[in-house]
């Protein structure tokens, strides 16, 4: 699932931490769904990276 991380909007400045961008959604096809040939990653989105923000409680 790709979508906001937590319930409290940051300022203006964070939101590229925050919302989901189109390369977000294309990472987490990337990642989980079928490889794109020639797609570098612009955000790490897979099991290592979800357990540690789940563990963080982000």
């Amino acid at each position: 699932m790709v979508g906001a991380r937590n319930g409290i909007t940051p300022p203006d400045e964070g939101e590229e931490s925050f919302f989901p961008f189109p390369a977000d959604l294309l990472d987490a096809v990337h990642q989980h769904l079928q490889p794109l040939p020639d797609y570098e990653l612009n955000r790490a989105n897979d099991r290592e990276e979800l357990t540690r923000r789940s563990r963080e409680g982000v």
